[in-house]
């Protein structure tokens, strides 16, 4: 047992050392390699190419006799003529074979042309290595990979716009908001309202069914808490439904307005004598609010936690005034009351808002970061509606014009009050890695669903796009 202990930590301390060290990850295993082991590999630096290619990292696998750059280098770099700098145990031989289609292979000794340029643009080269008393010999596979995308960007497919899953013909209203995990998404026309429940909206599968409520409502004013459903009537009573939108009932609130969620609180506004009053159902918000504080067409309310609060948060941004005016500020809600906490957005109804995940390149490194963001997409301000994205690094204290890479394709319309949901929908890839115990063949990925939303004449769109991070899509490291 303790001999089995010995050689484990061995390894591990070894597999530890590799990854710590150098340009180059190296996995060490069982069986030995020594004599014919590469040691580290690293591309020289060329600035025609990419800018720190040098710093490019490469893993080795001595297990499947392979050596690749996990992270891929930016789509469209050319990798036809790149110089190599390798470290090896005391060889008599090192060969890179290059197989180009329809010509004669490449044989590139090492060891007399260290300098001489290899051409990957092909796909894996081939590295054979014979050992200094030429008792051993064994082929590598070596591999410069490059993205076949723009790893980077937001994608939202063209061939992937769905209709409103409850859209009934002549549809003039809807509202989609998450709840237990599923969407649940609301339209109405002429003849009533129809709702639509997944929980799986990247399959496209809903269930749906017909909801009478017991008066005239607003369509665009459904919200779900932890808890329940909730629908503003047109006369400003509250109603609610704690079994999935099948049954609705008064809860004896009058409201101006509803906010946003907070956890199975609704916080919403209520107006008397022309003053505005922050209000709760269950009942225990009271707080008088400012003439700067919006009441309608706000962002869907985005819950957080933050390092700076003891308590969880959610936010809301843009929206118009009780006087009409519009706003690009953002409020957030710390479970007593709302504080206006940053700025950035223009001025504007309608903005769909959602906590995500985007992909950044390391211009030193080259490997891909995740941050976590919120988006804010469209909105409609007093001349125009707009299809800008923009981003927040901060949980709305601060908002800036999103990169080119994140904003929509020409395809999707200008567009005002969307609902922009995230569900994690499992991707299923072909292959897998031959390192691997046991190969990745299922991993979850944030998908963005952008439901419905109204162009420059008011008039709803009745689709709904779906859109996820290119990196995001990408088989995990394994």
């Amino acid at each position: 047992m303790n001999k089995g202990f010995s050689i484990g930590t061995a390894l591990a301390a070894a597999i530890l050392a590799g990854c710590n060290g150098g340009s180059s990850d190296y996995e060490y295993a069982p069986e030995n390699y020594d004599g014919v082991a590469v040691t580290a590999f690293s591309l020289n630096k060329d600035q025609t190419v990419l800018n720190n290619l040098d710093s490019v990292y490469f893993t080795i696998d001595l297990n499947a006799a392979r050596v690749f750059n996990a992270d891929s280098l930016p789509y469209g770099t050319n990798v036809g003529a790149l110089k190599v700098t390798m470290s090896t145990d005391q060889v008599s031989e090192a060969e890179f074979t290059v197989t180009r289609p329809e010509k004669e292979d490449t044989v590139i000794n090492y060891l007399t042309s260290p300098n001489q340029k290899i051409d990957f643009s092909n796909g894996p080269v081939s590295l054979r290595l014979k050992s200094a008393n030429g008792s051993q010999e064994r082929v590598y596979e070596v591999k410069v990979n490059v993205h076949k995308v723009v790893a980077d960007s937001l994608y939202w497919s063209r061939f992937a716009v769905k209709p409103l899953p409850a859209a009934p013909s002549g549809a003039t209203a809807q509202k989609t908001v998450a709840f237990k995990g599923k969407a649940f998404c609301l339209t109405a026309n002429a003849s009533g309202h129809t709702l639509a429940i997944s929980d799986d909206p990247y399959a496209d599968n809903w269930r749906k069914a017909s909801v009478a409520f017991p008066k005239e409502v607003g369509t665009e004013t459904f919200t779900a808490t932890d808890n329940s459903l909730y629908i503003l009537a047109n006369d400003g009573d509250l109603l609610a439904s704690t079994d999935e939108g099948a049954t609705w009932a008064s809860t004896g609130n009058t409201w101006k307005a509803i906010s946003a969620p907070y956890g199975d609180k609704l916080i919403g506004v209520k107006e008397t004598d022309g003053a505005l009053t922050a209000v709760s159902q269950p009942s225990g918000v009271s707080q008088r609010l400012p003439s700067t504080f919006p009441v309608s067409l706000t962002s869907a309310g985005i819950p957080f936690t933050s390092k700076w609060a003891s308590s969880p948060q959610v936010m809301i941004a843009g929206g118009r005034l009780a006087d009409g005016s519009l706003t690009g500020a953002t409020w957030a809600f710390d479970g007593t009351s709302w504080a206006s906490i940053g700025s950035g957005l223009p001025a504007a109804e309608g903005y769909a808002v959602a906590l995500t995940s985007i992909c950044e390149t390391d211009t030193v490194t080259w490997r891909v970061k995740t941050s976590q963001v919120l988006l804010a997409i469209g909105g409609r301000d007093a001349s125009k509606v707009s299809r800008d994205v923009y981003v927040s690094r901060d949980m709305g204290l601060n908002w800036k014009k999103g990169a080119d890479l994140l904003q929509l394709p020409p395809y999707i319309p200008n567009l005002f009050a969307a609902d922009l949901l995230m569900f994690d929908s499992t991707f299923t890839p072909a292959g897998a890695r031959p390192k691997a115990v046991k190969p990745i063949e299922q991993w979850e990925v944030p998908v963005l669903y952008l439901f419905g939303g109204r162009d420059e004449r008011g008039t709803l769109l009745p689709n709904f796009w779906r859109g996820a991070v290119n990196h995001l899509t990408f088989k995990p490291l394994q």
